[in-house]
């Protein structure tokens, strides 16, 4: 799940490398600015920010400053494993 918000540059970049890495998998955005509550209910204040679900459990967040490849590599390593 990917947090950003409109007016972030960083978050659009983050975004189309992650889609072209993931290769079809599904990934959701959420834009903070639209939604306020979700800053307290997730604990994610800053952008950008990925959360990896793995069947609706919460197995990796990744806030403020990392690599698209990074994600990349821990969602891969996550899915084997689960």
């Amino acid at each position: 799940m990917l947090f950003v918000t409109r007016d972030c540059a960083v978050c659009a970049s983050l975004e189309k490398k992650l889609l072209r890495s993931l290769d079809g998998e599904r990934m959701a955005k959420l834009y903070l600015d639209d939604l306020e509550e979700l800053k307290g209910e997730t604990g994610i204040f800053s952008v950008p920010a990925v959360v990896v679900y793995i069947s609706s459990k919460e197995y990796a967040r990744f806030v403020g400053v990392f690599s698209a490849e990074e994600v990349v590599k821990r969602y891969y390593r996550l899915k084997e494993l689960v």
